[in-house]
């Protein structure tokens, strides 16, 4: 196999898993909240 080729299939993977890094993260991002809602009772965490 040579060089070019190599290196073809080198870039094509860490396309791949960057792009599946970046879905992965963008479908936690959606469930997470901006603000965080305390009850009476933990008075002492505010």
């Amino acid at each position: 196999m040579g060089f070019v080729p190599l290196m073809w299939a080198l870039w094509g993977a860490a396309f791949f898993f960057m792009t599946a890094v970046s879905l992965y993260s963008s479908r936690l991002a959606r469930n997470e909240e901006d603000q965080i809602f305390l009850s009476d009772s933990s008075s002492q965490a505010k």
